[in-house]
């Protein structure tokens, strides 16, 4: 299939992408040093991102901003640090300090008020992460890993062999991902060392908006959001004036306090899972696609063949799947993609979807059209076509990927691209609603040019 823009809503969302993904000084700062290790990570660090209106924001809405008038200071241990390269990525990370410790426990009501809950809390880590990658930009992530409760009884509550290069494969818990502000990037549930299902936390405040009571209570298949413990540490040391040794004293020498709580909304029935290792952009909501190019591991471009074919918005019919018109979905089968690697023909590939869902909000719930059946076609098919050339794309760089990875990158892509044109309310997945009132038409793909 070939991309191709349906309507000005996706140029406009694409322009604004691009815009906010160049301008957003909490998300990147460009560097011109080629060998990222932690001798370059420290020096851009001091000398340039501590000197960046980056290093001043805060993101106080996010579920991970600390109590109100708590300190906000962090510091990296540089004696800690290490340094890999993971998918194209050249990532320097360390423990990171905070002055005043915040740690939720999702999927953990019943350890609130607990001496076990407590010993889950200090326990967690929080991890400072630098990303370098394929073009001269830097990006800062904090992580914070809280592990289960029998994981962290089981290495007697030091977790301090877990690291973000490659988890444990017995490691179980939570992995919650911000910028340096504190604006969410992705958070998940580990089982196993890897990423389980997704974590949707949210404040007390969002919860109460109109809007997102809306779109919770559009599917019956979507559980209702359950409570989630936020302790903070409190100190009780007197300052001697070295402000890293002061915080590593102050994690010793103190007591949690419950700081009220946020909320989790699980997912949907057949929501998409979380982002596999292969993935690993999406874990720190990073923009991959910086560079149109790739190369096939020789440091030769990566030539790929055009293809015409594109999806258009005959493809879908929208029906009505809830009581009261809430939501709507259109059903597409038998997708394709042929990519003919014109660099090295043996690479080419075929990538085939069975079946795709695609839904979003029909009516809201005062009874207004949110989305009419014609602007979902639209939507949809921008969805899907711009995931695909993002699928492209990565295929540029990762010319030896396999069918079916190129396939999860394509669906989780069209997903990401239909978030951001329905303001975060639609969906794209292999699955759709659990017992709609209406049966979704199963529309096999037909590819327009």
């Amino acid at each position: 299939m070939k991309i191709r823009f349906i309507s000005a809503l996706a140029a406009v969302t694409l322009l604004l992408f691009t815009i906010i993904t160049a301008c957003r000084k909490s998300d990147s700062i460009t560097s011109t040093a080629e060998k990222f290790d932690v001798v370059a990570a420290k020096e851009w660090w001091y000398g340039t991102f501590r000197k960046s209106e980056s290093y001043s924001q805060l993101d106080k809405r996010s579920p991970y901003a600390l109590p109100e008038g708590s300190s906000n200071k962090k510091y990296p241990r540089w004696k800690k640090a290490i340094s890999y390269t993971k998918r194209g990525l050249q990532i320097v990370e360390m423990p990171l300090v905070f002055e005043t410790n915040s740690i939720l426990l999702p999927g953990m009501q019943d350890l609130n008020k607990t001496p076990e809950g407590a010993r889950v809390a200090k326990s967690s880590m929080h991890k400072l992460i630098i990303i370098k990658g394929r073009s001269e930009v830097q990006n800062v992530r904090v992580v914070t890993i809280v592990p289960a409760a029998t994981y962290a009884k089981k290495y007697h509550y030091d977790i301090s062999h877990v690291n973000m290069e490659k988890l444990p494969v017995d490691f179980e818990g939570y992995i919650m991902i911000t910028d340096w502000s504190g604006s969410e990037k992705s958070a998940f549930s580990i089982k196993r060392g890897k990423p389980h299902r997704k974590l949707n936390i949210i404040t007390g405040e969002m919860l109460s908006e109109t809007k997102l009571k809306g779109q919770l209570s559009r599917l019956s298949s979507c559980p209702p959001p359950v409570w989630v413990p936020h302790l903070v540490w409190v100190c009780v040391i007197a300052p001697s004036g070295d402000d890293l040794a002061d915080a590593e004293r102050c994690q010793e020498q103190g007591h949690w306090e419950e700081n009220g709580g946020y909320y989790e909304y699980p997912p949907c029935e057949g929501e998409d899972p979380p982002p596999t290792d292969e993935e690993l952009c999406q874990w720190y909501g990073i923009n991959c696609d910086e560079e149109e190019g790739g190369t096939n591991g020789t440091g030769n471009e990566v030539v790929i063949a055009d293809d015409p074919e594109y999806t258009c918005p005959t493809n879908f019919i929208f029906v009505a799947v809830t009581t009261n018109n809430l939501w709507q979905e259109a059903k597409l089968t038998n997708i394709y993609c042929n990519i003919v690697n014109m660099s090295n023909p043996a690479l080419s590939v075929q990538i085939n979807i069975t079946q795709l869902y695609f839904g979003m909000p029909y009516y809201n719930v005062e009874g207004q059209i949110v989305y009419t059946s014609g602007m979902a076609q639209i939507i949809a098919a921008d969805a899907i076509n711009l995931g695909e050339y993002d699928m492209r794309q990565y295929y540029k760089r990762n010319p030896t990927a396999t069918a079916l990875q190129l396939q999860n990158y394509w669906i989780d892509r069209s997903h990401y691209h239909m978030r951001l044109e329905t303001e975060n309310r639609g969906k794209v997945g292999r699955q759709g609603s659990s017992n709609p009132i209406n049966t979704v038409p199963s529309i096999p793909y037909s590819a327009c040019q």
